[in-house]
């Protein structure tokens, strides 16, 4: 007989437990609690399902339900939430939890879309809490940290020994085009703001830098100066942004030597070795594959981070708030970390980032790479604030005017 898989034989109890349900005398009918997770991880539904199964198990006559789809206004078709999440389909969208990337935040405080979660205990890394409060109060519990880390090979001591972008940059001139990193249309806010971070400047200066029309020159060059390493047709390539893991998947199969992306993205270069490189393939082994910090160009250069955090809908019934805020509880729970970083033996680890403090014991019993990630991360600052994704936007359209482009690049704006 054919064994089933751990995430089959999930399916089927719950399938077997809600058959013994509609049979028993009295059966009743389960509470059901929507959750809009972030659509932006790596196998979300996986993912989800490893959390209702946990949080089902120690909650006798809960639903969990997934919400990762919303109707379209002008249409009325049900599309993905991942196709409107950053264009106001967060704010549409209808869920008892919701997992909001904090640069949205204010967009739903202010739109009446959630409810103040009064005092919450501080167990969470080093201003990860204040990127969940707005205006005094605090609106949504952080679960998952983000940020961008160098990849490379374990055995390359050049770059893992290069303490700044001009170095790492010499290493990679040297040996021709091989950097991958995705500077394309959306991302461009974003790294305007990890450039100017790099280059020294703090919170307080790159938040006054946000509301200022120039660009800062410095971190302008430096991103030209990083365009310089990517192979021609990269790095400003929209369709690549799209194919969600490319770079990733691409410097397993060895087209680069360094790779810059977020942490999750491990992920696909993981799946790809198992699921696509045969052995005459030369792909990398994941043992052989090494992260650490961004470089810097500045003796006092931090990174840049980011947080999503689970926030509760306004107008519930207290029964009901009072189970979105268990569920927001487990989620950020080592139980809940550990159900859903400790892969299935046949799956990659998703590599996401726990926004909490972790004893050292729990993050030995993650995957191999994490301690790495928790060591990359020490200097990081989170910039989620009021109305920034606005202002990452506009930063975005005047850079994807000014950064060199070349032979495949159709990330270019219409800057006349």
């Amino acid at each position: 007989m054919q064994k089933l898989s751990a995430r089959a034989a999930r399916q089927l109890a719950a399938v077997l437990c809600v058959a013994a349900c509609l049979v028993a005398t009295g059966c009743k009918q389960p509470t059901t609690l929507r959750v809009a997770l972030y659509p932006f991880v790596p196998d979300g539904p996986g993912l989800f399902e490893a959390l209702e199964a946990a949080f089902e198990a120690s909650h006798a006559g809960v639903d969990l339900v997934l919400v990762d789809t919303l109707r379209d206004p002008t249409s009325g078709e049900l599309r993905p939430l991942s196709e409107s999440y950053y264009s106001g389909g967060l704010v549409r969208v209808e869920a008892d939890v919701y997992e909001i990337d904090t640069v949205l935040l204010k967009d739903m405080v202010d739109a009446g879309r959630l409810t103040a979660l009064g005092a919450v205990t501080d167990r969470f890394v080093e201003g990860a809490l204040a990127a969940g409060t707005v205006d005094g109060s605090i609106w949504a519990i952080p679960h998952w940290l983000c940020g961008n880390f160098l990849y490379y090979k374990a055995d390359d001591h050049e770059i893992r020994d290069a303490a700044t972008w001009d170095s790492l940059l010499q290493v990679l001139t040297n040996d021709g085009d091989n950097l991958l990193i995705d500077l394309s249309t959306s991302m461009l806010g974003e790294w305007y703001l990890t450039a100017l971070a790099v280059t020294g400047a703090g919170r307080p200066e790159i938040l006054l830098d946000l509301e200022t029309a120039p660009l800062d020159e410095q971190a302008v060059a430096l991103l030209n100066e990083v365009l310089n390493s990517c192979p021609a047709g990269s790095c400003r390539n929209d369709a690549d942004h799209g194919l969600v893991g490319h770079y990733a998947r691409q410097f397993a199969r060895r087209q680069a030597r360094a790779y810059v992306g977020f942490s999750e993205m491990t992920y696909f270069a993981l799946t790809e070795i198992s699921s696509n490189c045969a052995a005459d393939d030369s792909c990398l082994r994941p043992e052989s594959i090494a992260v650490r910090a961004l470089p810097s160009t500045a003796m006092a250069a931090n990174a840049v981070g980011w947080v999503d955090g689970l926030a509760v809908a306004a107008g519930l019934e207290r029964q009901q708030e009072q189970l979105a805020r268990d569920f927001i509880s487990f989620a950020t729970s080592w139980d809940g970390y550990r159900a859903t970083l400790t892969p299935d033996s046949s799956d990659a680890a998703r590599y996401l980032l726990p926004a909490v403090r972790l004893s050292s014991d729990e993050r030995a019993s993650l995957a191999p790479m994490y301690p790495a990630f928790f060591d990359a991360y020490e200097n990081t600052m989170f910039l989620s604030v009021g109305g920034i994704d606005k202002e990452l936007r506009a930063k975005a359209r005047l850079l994807d005017c000014v950064l060199r482009s070349g032979p495949g690049d159709d990330s270019a704006a219409d800057c006349g």
